[in-house]
């Protein structure tokens, strides 16, 4: 196997590990408290796992780019899924994306991009944290929800 062969097999097996995990607490007939289903799966996804979800988002993100660059936005615009993508990458490196930064990475026009920020933040996926030091400035980071639902997204690829 190549190297990218046992990392998308190790992403699997991540994988199936988050779903017998969440099947095996729905089926018990217990509820599941989103804050709860998060620390438990904290321990199936390791800081490794967490790299090589990230390397997968990462490597879609790039051919994103590829793709935009060689037939332009019009055909491909997907702004929300651009800044997803890139916040996996920090959130497995434990950084916070400003919201500038994540509006230049949707690849979208910064009023766009600010309304798909909006609407992320609405639908639980990311967290905006205010700067302690500069009111201005905002980060962005992904929520627990959101990175349970891009993880299991990303190594089912």
């Amino acid at each position: 196997m190549t190297s990218n062969e046992n990392m998308i097999a190790s992403v699997r097996s991540l994988a199936r590990q988050i779903a017998d995990l969440t099947n095996g607490l729905s089926q018990s007939g217990e509820k599941v408290d989103k804050r709860d289903f998060s620390k438990r799966s904290e321990r199936v996804i390791h800081e490794r796992d967490q790299k090589l979800i990230a390397t997968i988002a990462e490597r879609e993100y790039k051919n994103r780019q590829q793709r935009r660059a060689e037939f332009g936005c019009q055909i491909f615009g997907e702004p929300a899924w651009d800044m997803l993508l890139d916040m996996v990458v920090h959130y497995a490196c434990q950084r916070r994306v400003s919201v500038s930064n994540a509006c230049l990475a949707s690849g979208a026009p910064a009023t766009t991009a600010l309304r798909w920020i909006n609407y992320l933040e609405e639908e639980g996926l990311v967290t905006r944290i205010q700067c302690e030091t500069d009111k201005r400035i905002a980060f962005l980071e992904l929520s627990d929800a959101g990175w349970q639902k891009m993880a299991r997204y990303l190594s089912s690829l």
